[in-house]
């Protein structure tokens, strides 16, 4: 199979390329097979917003659509985990970290955040 180039659907802006081709099939295999992936983080509208956490988790829906398979790795908004953070696995405190983060722009942080809260 021919890999895609890094296209985002929906118009949201990456905050970095696919670089971990490797994880982008782990990520493909584990939702065929049914387990629990984090959801993809973003803000804005979701056909034109940025995208904070889970650039290589969209990629593999892109890649799922790609092979015809209708499951995908859920997508949430900020200001929807902002509102219920326990909804989504976070304290209080992660949540205020995340605004933070968002505010300041540091990706990385969000990454950071949302990730260790989801074992993604």
């Amino acid at each position: 199979m021919k890999l895609p180039n890094a296209t985002y659907p929906m118009h949201l802006n990456p905050i970095h390329a696919v670089q971990d081709w490797c994880k982008v099939r782990r990520l493909v295999r584990a939702v065929r097979r049914g387990d629990d992936v984090a959801p993809i983080l973003y803000e804005g509208l979701p056909n034109n917003g940025t995208l904070l956490a889970g650039t290589h988790r969209m990629m593999a829906n892109d890649i799922l659509e790609m092979l015809g398979d209708r499951r995908r790795i859920a997508m949430v908004e900020l200001s929807n985990v902002l509102d219920d953070p326990e909804c989504y696995d976070l304290t209080n405190d992660d949540a205020d970290a995340l605004r933070e983060a968002a505010a300041d722009g540091e990706y990385d942080a969000i990454d950071r955040i949302w990730d260790r809260r989801h074992d993604a």
